[in-house]
């Protein structure tokens, strides 16, 4: 009973860590995205990434015990990537390799559509102008 509850925190364990290396693919490809200047799509086919038709991707990579393999899906100009990252980690006891893999849909949209919002007018002549980030309500 105690051997079967230790193998299973194992492989649990070594699950986890599979979707935590598989979470630094994503990260790299999300660098890799933002990569260009503020405004200019990124060279997805830099940086030691390939390129093959709108798939993006980098020679697998290791990331302590783990590794991990990641690709982009890009449609052209560079607007709504797919990410897909894989990560490997091994099962110490049995040899086997826990695979975990996410799906990331991606976005260029802006997180706010302006500096300064307001509910119905904002009257900016330069007199008695003040802006609290604070919401009161």
């Amino acid at each position: 009973m105690i051997r079967f509850q230790h193998l299973s925190v194992v492989h649990s364990q070594a699950w986890n860590a599979a979707l935590a290396v598989a979470e630094s693919g994503v990260e790299e490809a999300f660098a890799q995205l933002n990569s260009g200047p503020l405004g200019i799509p990124a060279d997805l086919a830099a940086n030691g990434w390939s390129q093959s038709g709108n798939n993006y991707s980098v020679p697998q990579r290791t990331v302590g015990d783990g590794s991990y393999q990641v690709m982009v899906v890009s449609d052209t100009p560079v607007t709504t990537p797919v990410i897909y990252a894989t990560g490997y980690t091994a099962v110490s006891y049995s040899g086997v390799t826990a695979v975990r893999a996410v799906r990331v849909a991606a976005s260029n949209a802006f997180a706010f559509t302006g500096a300064v919002a307001a509910q119905t007018t904002a009257d900016l002549n330069g007199n008695n102008i003040s802006v609290d980030s604070y919401d009161s309500t």
